[in-house]
């Protein structure tokens, strides 16, 4: 019926109002021949309407799963009903996500040996927008599947990010870390100035200190514990020098470059601490994706498709309108926003809100068998792309961030017509 609906109105707008241009009205048609419909965009047990996916992803090792906005309730919703279906139908074994190196191992052990509380181990990943009762949710579900798993069959939970260090730091000066040579009081006071910053700019004076930590650092070899043990707190140093690096540069572009770099070589330490284990990279639409989305920066996905040609399979998020929490730049404040319909044509996310289906999977490689896709697919087109900020002057029409081919970027999208906003917890202690 909704569908049947949908066709009739886009034929009366198509003959009464033409808001779509001939060539666009044939690509709606094209892609509605080849997206796979979604039944629910909620966590749910029934994957008869992804069952399409196992053949496309039966090769593939490494999932990216991207977000237009880090505040949707329907991306995680989905996201974590992809999770399952990972798991259970294609035998996904480890998640990584957009948070702390060292901060997720607290949840690992929740998840994995039932330690602590949700609570806390969100504080530990020191990631504000993951701060939600959908992104719980999912928590919940890990740790409930893991009580029927064997050990090595569990679902590992890790980080890949490297923007500060409020865990890796302090083991490094408590003592949880044992170092061959023990560390110089400069370096001490290079990991503490490391711990008491924050986002932004460090001060000019520290930098020939945090300079010298870092090459200090760099030397460092972990003595005294298991080669499990070891091989994580030598990543735990490599963690603290990639923040040092990071905080040095003023310009926030040049933060994004180093960040990226470092959250793609993070990712393919994990897949090879856990022996290849099939890996689901979750994070933004501009860091899964496969190539250059605005700035001239290039993504984590970049490196990890250039690194894993074959097993990465990257899948971005679009949406036409709705609600989602972010900090709003103009009231300076975390808030639900709303944006309209997109209106930029030249837009994907404005061509798939023509779609006779509010929801859907459309694959790049299969769909661009079709001619109308294939052109569609290669050339410049906008998206919506926001993060944990809004700013309406850039985000509210759908254009003016992310201008790219969308067969460079992604291996599929997923399109959800109409969103909502996450339902935070609770303010974190640590979360930027």
């Amino acid at each position: 019926m909704i569908a049947n609906f949908r066709n009739l109105l886009f034929f009366y707008l198509f003959i009464f109002c033409p808001i779509l241009s001939f060539g666009q009205a044939d690509l709606v048609t094209a892609i509605n021949s080849e997206l796979i419909p979604l039944k629910s965009v909620e966590a749910t047990s029934d994957f008869s309407d992804l069952e399409g996916l196992k053949s496309i992803l039966k090769d593939k090792r490494i999932v990216g799963l991207g977000e237009a906005t880090h505040g949707t309730h329907e991306f995680f919703t989905f996201k974590h009903r992809m999770l399952e279906f990972l798991v259970k139908e294609m035998g996904f074994k480890t998640f990584t996500i957009e948070a702390d190196f060292a901060g997720t191992f607290a949840m690992n052990d929740y998840v994995v040996n039932r330690n602590g509380t949700v609570l806390e181990a969100l504080e530990e990943m020191a990631t504000g927008v993951w701060f939600t009762k959908e992104f719980m949710d999912m928590v919940e579900w890990i740790k409930q599947y893991n009580l029927t798993q064997t050990n090595e069959n569990k679902v590992k939970f890790y980080g890949f990010d490297m923007q500060f260090a409020f865990n890796s730091a302090p083991a490094l000066l408590n003592g949880t870390i044992k170092l061959k040579e023990p560390l110089s009081d400069n370096a001490r006071k290079g990991l503490q100035v490391i711990i008491d910053h924050r986002y932004g700019a460090m001060d000019k004076s520290q930098l020939p200190l945090l300079n010298a930590t870092a090459k200090e650092l760099e030397k460092a070899v972990v003595v005294k514990s298991s080669p499990e043990k070891t091989k994580i707190y030598q990543q735990y140093i490599s963690a603290v020098i990639q923040t040092i690096e990071f905080s040095i540069p003023k310009h926030r572009f040049d933060k994004d470059i180093i960040r990226d770099k470092y959250m793609a070589e993070n990712c393919e330490w994990i897949y090879n601490f856990t022996g290849e284990s099939k890996m689901i990279v979750w994070a933004h639409n501009l860091h899964i994706a496969k190539d250059i989305t605005k700035n001239n920066n290039l993504p984590m996905g970049y490196y990890l498709s250039q690194k894993y040609p074959n097993e990465y399979y990257a899948i971005g998020f679009g949406f036409n309108s709705g609600s989602f929490r972010a900090y709003h730049t103009e009231k300076k404040k975390i808030m639900i926003c709303t944006v309209p319909e997109v209106s930029i044509k030249n837009s994907s996310d404005y061509v798939f809100g023509q779609c006779a289906v509010p929801n859907f999977i459309l694959d790049f490689k299969s769909a661009q068998v079709n001619p109308t896709i294939n052109e569609f697919l290669n050339k410049n087109i906008y998206s919506r792309a926001i993060g944990a900020q809004y700013n309406p002057k850039k985000d509210e029409n759908g254009g003016k961030v992310s201008n790219q081919k969308l067969i460079k970027m992604y291996d599929a999208i997923i399109f959800i017509d109409n969103t909502t906003a996450v339902s935070p917890i609770r303010p974190v202690r640590n979360a930027q």
